[in-house]
This record gives structure tokens, sequence and C-alpha cells, in this order.
């Protein structure tokens, strides 16, 4: 499970959990090559090799315990977040293990947490817009832009 610190004084531990979704198939190479229309098509689940790439430029956002916590994940490999609630600053670099879970190491370490901190499974596929609960019944979701 995915531990997240949060809150005022002394930040609580919150668990995130996500779904085991899987990422939706690439559209065969030759599709455009046969067709005479160009077609320009944007996909904001996943990109080819890369479950994260609809978090770029784009705000992950999840609700528990009471506490807010957007997070922003970049293409080389770093992330910011806040708990607004509290004006509580995240950063750090993160990776996809072999098994595909994101792990984050934290700079500086939240207390409690202990880096790496690692999703229990894959990143789920979800585009934005997508609004869903993780497995611990947290709300989450993921918004256009930086918010």
């Amino acid at each position: 499970m995915r531990s997240l610190m949060i809150g005022a004084a002394l930040l609580a531990t919150t668990t995130l959990a996500f779904a085991d979704d899987m990422p939706a198939a690439p559209p065969p190479p030759d599709a455009a090559a046969t067709s005479t229309t160009t077609t320009t098509t944007t996909t904001t689940t996943t990109t080819a090799g890369d479950p994260m790439a609809v978090l770029y430029g784009n705000t992950l956002i999840a609700t528990a315990k009471g506490f807010v916590v957007h997070t922003y994940y970049n293409a080389d490999h770093t992330f910011k977040g806040v708990v607004p609630a509290v004006n509580y600053e995240l950063a750090g670099t993160w990776e996809l293990s072999p098994a595909g879970a994101v792990c984050r190491t934290f700079t500086p370490e939240p207390p409690g947490v202990t880096n790496p901190d690692c999703d229990a499974g894959p990143f789920p596929s979800h585009a934005v817009g997508d609004v869903w609960k993780d497995s611990a019944g947290n709300d989450v979701s993921i918004v256009a832009g930086v918010q």
C-alpha cells in the first residue's frame, strides 16, 4: 500500500492502494499507413511503455483521513506535492519497480515514511477526469493541469 504523510502538527499516515487496471493496447503499427486520411489520436490513459504519462502536466488528487493531497509527477522522474490545508510540501523522485509499482523517494523524508515508499501494485490505467476509490475507500482523481 502507498503511504502518504499528511496532517497538521503531526503528520498521519494515510494508505492509498490503486486498482489493478491494465493499460490499453496500442494501435497496430501499420494502421495509419493503410489509410488515405490522416487521423490524430490523443491518448490520455497511457503512452506505450509509460503508464505514468497521463500524470505529466496533470494533478493526482487523493483524499484520505480528511486531508487532500495534490501530487504532480514529471517525465524526468521527479515529483512535487502539497497538502493545501496545512501548506505541507512534498518532493522527491519516483521510479517504476520491475512489477510496475510506483516507488517514491522523498526529499526530505516526511516523518513516518521510509524511503523508498512503493505502491502495492502497478499504477492503474486512468484518464484525465477519472475519479475512483482505492481499495481503502479513499477518493482519487486525475485533473487537468497543475492544481
